[in-house]
C-alpha cells in the first residue's frame, strides 16, 4: 500500500548515557530529532498503527525557531524507521533493535559519530534533505539516500502546507523525562486517533541518533 504522512513531531536530543562516548548534551544544546509518522491504510487502521520515521540532525534545540518550521531540519546524521501500535493505552514503538537502520551504512559512521561531534567533523557525517549529498564514508550507500530523501520530503509537505498543530486541539508541549517534544505538523483530515497524545518515541526517549 502507499502510506501518507499523518504528523510530524520534533524532538530535543540528549544522547544521555553513561558511555565514554556519550554526550550528554544539556537544555539548548541538545539536537533535533524530527519524527514522521506514516499510516498505510491497507496495512492496519491508523487507529492501530503508525509507521514511524525517526531523523536526527545536528540542528541544536535552541537555534530550531530562528528558521520557519519547513526549514529547521539541516546537517542530518542518521534516519531509521519501525512501527508503532496502539496498545489501548497508548502508542507504543518497537524498540531500537526492531527499528530498520536507512542511513547511514558505513559502520564507522554508526559507532564514531560522537567522537567526530567531538572534533567538530560535522561535515564528515551529515548531509542535506535538499540536494544530493551525501557524506564521504558513506558513498558506498549513496543508492539509499535518494528513497529516504523522497520519505522525508513527504513528511515536510506537513510542515510547510498544514495546518500547525498549536492550531488544533491536539496541539502539546510537554516535558516526559528528559525530552522536549512539540507536534510541528498535522494533515487536517488525520484521524485524531492517529495522533500519538505522548510522542510515540517517549518510549524510548535516549534513542541513540545513529545506532537506533
Amino acid at each position: 500500500g502507499k502510506a501518507t504522512p499523518s504528523c510530524v513531531i520534533d524532538f530535543a536530543y540528549a544522547d544521555a548515557g553513561q558511555g565514554p562516548k556519550n554526550l550528554n548534551l544539556k537544555g539548548d544544546k541538545r539536537l533535533l530529532e524530527r519524527l514522521y509518522c506514516f499510516h498505510d491504510p491497507q496495512v492496519a487502521s491508523a487507529s492501530d498503527q503508525l509507521v514511524v520515521v525517526h531523523a536526527h540532525s545536528l540542528v541544536e534545540w535552541g537555534e530550531r525557531n530562528k528558521k520557519p518550521v519547513g526549514e529547521r531540519l539541516e546537517k542530518i546524521t542518521s534516519v531509521n524507521v519501525r512501527h508503532a501500535a496502539n496498545s489501548g493505552g497508548g502508542w507504543v514503538q518497537e524498540g531500537s533493535y526492531d527499528s530498520f537502520k536507512l542511513v547511514p551504512g558505513s559502520k564507522k559512521l554508526k559507532s564514531d559519530w560522537q567522537n567526530m561531534w567531538k572534533q567538530k567533523q560535522f561535515q564528515d557525517f551529515s548531509w542535506e534533505l535538499s540536494g544530493t549529498s551525501v557524506p564521504l564514508l558513506d558513498k558506498d550507500w549513496q543508492w539509499r539516500y535518494k528513497s529516504v530523501r523522497a520519505v522525508m520530503k513527504e513528511g515536510e509537505l506537513l510542515c510547510a502546507q498544514s495546518k500547525k498543530a498549536k492550531d488544533l486541539k491536539t496541539t502539546q508541549q510537554l516535558m516526559r523525562g528528559d525530552v522536549d517534544y512539540e507536534i510541528v505538523g498535522l494533515r487536517e483530515d488525520s484521524d485524531a486517533a492517529a495522533v500519538p497524545e505522548e510522542p510515540v518515541a517517549s518510549a524510548s526517549p535516549c534513542l541513540d541518533p545513529i545506532a537506533a
